[in-house]
């Protein structure tokens, strides 16, 4: 196949794709529904989903401090696993805190 042409190769994002003429309309939307919610005194809360992540003894980028070296599976089968977890993040724009803070009035 080398001999015709044919290299093993990985897809480059090059194309450019044209904007949509109201495409700043959907934000400008949702700033105002959020100011209106604000100034009601309604709760407007910001959530952010990160990468799903398989639970087990799978091997995660970054180092521990630990006395002894971990030991990790060799693959990471779903079926070895104990399910998925999604991390998240919530955010309250009306008391201006995470859910990493207590929020309380």
């Amino acid at each position: 196949m080398r001999q015709q042409g044919f290299h093993r190769r990985k897809a480059q994002k090059a194309k450019t794709m044209k904007q949509h003429v109201d495409r700043n309309a959907q934000f400008e939307k949702l700033a105002q529904l959020k100011q209106d919610y604000l100034d009601k005194g309604k709760p407007v809360l910001s959530i952010d989903t990160k990468k799903k992540e398989q639970l087990g003894n799978y091997f995660r980028d970054g180092v521990t401090d630990s006395a002894e070296p971990a030991t990790v599976n060799d693959h990471d089968f779903p079926s070895n696993g104990h399910g998925k977890l999604i991390p998240h993040g919530i955010y309250d724009l009306k008391n201006n805190c995470s859910n990493r803070v207590r929020c309380c009035d």
